[in-house]
This record gives C-alpha cells, sequence and structure tokens, in this order.
C-alpha cells in the first residue's frame, strides 16, 4: 500500500486543526493498510501556548523502538499534529477484531499524564472522537475497529486512562457514515438516554421526528452495558 497522505484532507474535511510535521508523508513503512485506530495517552506534561512542541520522541523513536511511534499527536486543545503516512510503531504486541499489527492500524497519542490527576479536556475528547471518525470514514472501517491500547494489550497497557472505550466508540458511530437506525431504534435510545440525563452531550443523529432530542455524543463515562445495548439496537458492530 501506498503512503496515506489523502489523510490529511480528511482530517481538515472533518473540522480538525491540522499541523504538519516536518517529512510526515513518507515517514514510516509504506507497507501501512489500515483498517482500525488505536489510541494512548503519552506521558508528556503539557506546553500550552506552543503550537510546535511535540515530543521528539513521537517522530524519532527511543533508543529501544524506531519511530514514528504514531501517526497523529493530539494536543489537550484539540489540535493534530499529522506526524506519519506510514506504519507507526505504537501498538506493539496484541490484537483487536482480527486486526494484530501496526500496519493495520491507525495510532494516536493523546497528550496526558496517564493518570486520574490529569483530566481529559473536553476539547481534545471532541477532537479525537472527530479524529478517529475522520479515519474510519478515509479507510473504510468501523467505529467497532477503534481501540484503546488497553484493549489491544489488556493486562499490559492501561491508555487511554480513565476512558471507557465502548461509551467512546458510540460517540465515533454517531459521526460516521454507518447504518441510520430506525424510529424504533430511536426509541430504544432514547430509554438509554433518560436512564443517563447527564451523560449525554448533545443530539442523536436521525431525529428527524423528535424521537430523541439528546444523544449524539454520549460522553466517556456511559456504562458499558448501556454502551453496548446501543450497538446491538443500532446494529453498527463490524
Amino acid at each position: 500500500m501506498p503512503y496515506q497522505t489523502g489523510i490529511l484532507e480528511a482530517l481538515k474535511d472533518w473540522g480538525l486543526v491540522v499541523h504538519e510535521v516536518s517529512g510526515w508523508r513518507t515517514r514510516g513503512s509504506s507497507s501501512f493498510d489500515p483498517h482500525g485506530h488505536v489510541i494512548h495517552h503519552d506521558v508528556v506534561p503539557d506546553q500550552p501556548g506552543n503550537s510546535d512542541h511535540i515530543p521528539t520522541i513521537i517522530v524519532n523513536g527511543r533508543p529501544d523502538l524506531a519511530g514514528p511511534l504514531a501517526n497523529f499527536w493530539l494536543e489537550r486543545d484539540g489540535d493534530v499534529h499529522l506526524c506519519a503516512a506510514g506504519t507507526a510503531n505504537h501498538a506493539g504486541a496484541g490484537s483487536w477484531n482480527g486486526l494484530n499489527e501496526n500496519r493495520e492500524v491507525w495510532g494516536t497519542e493523546m497528550n496526558n499524564m496517564g493518570t486520574a490527576a490529569d483530566p481529559w479536556p473536553k476539547a481534545q475528547l471532541d477532537a479525537m472522537a472527530r479524529l478517529a471518525a475522520a479515519t474510519a470514514d478515509y479507510s473504510g472501517f468501523t467505529s467497532g475497529m477503534v481501540a484503546g491500547h488497553k484493549e489491544w494489550a489488556p493486562g499490559r497497557k492501561s491508555d487511554p486512562h480513565s476512558i471507557d472505550m465502548a461509551a467512546f466508540r458510540v460517540r465515533v458511530a454517531a459521526q460516521t457514515k454507518e447504518p441510520d437506525v430506525t424510529a424504533e431504534d430511536l426509541a430504544a435510545i432514547r430509554d438509554i438516554v433518560q436512564n443517563n440525563t447527564n451523560k449525554v452531550l448533545a443530539e442523536l443523529k436521525g431525529d428527524e421526528d423528535g424521537v430523541a432530542a439528546q444523544g449524539r455524543q454520549a460522553v466517556v463515562s456511559m456504562p458499558d452495558a448501556a454502551a453496548e445495548r446501543w450497538f446491538a439496537i443500532a446494529r453498527l458492530k463490524p
């Protein structure tokens, strides 16, 4: 597969602020054929007010692992740094829904220290949902193929910390061009929404009949059971 250089325009089409890291078009292996996306936290301190402060390690790697270590680096304010159009060394040993190699998955490092003492800014979470949706749309996979590193390598990794990935996939699904839900589906989803009124941020797609006025982007804290029920109802699993 060629380098995935078309991702630049795809990200911009999704309304993301993108910074091009010098050399990104030919960085990483050209054998890159992504069918999923793995999300990480980078354990790098915040450096506010400097849009050019991408950590050197993301691009160049470290002594025991060659760079790039991610395709994207996501700032706390939601800006995306496009680091590599080729395979990045980010996921390592593990698997998710049949994928088990770095060349099969986009990788995003979200700027965060990886502890509860460093909560996720809303702007960053919103941008991450759009970033995941943009890659899914561009590469032709569904939201079910978006995973946390902790799901790719359970027991070995814990990133991204504190994010309920099932609920996060709901947010991604709501933004992508996945199958539309029916009025009956919306009524069932409305029940979920009503039971999670403090855990909903925006409106649900397909609300022509006013069946549901809330729910398009379920917040990260929505319980797994509710998120999985959403997927079952809307038939969005791959």
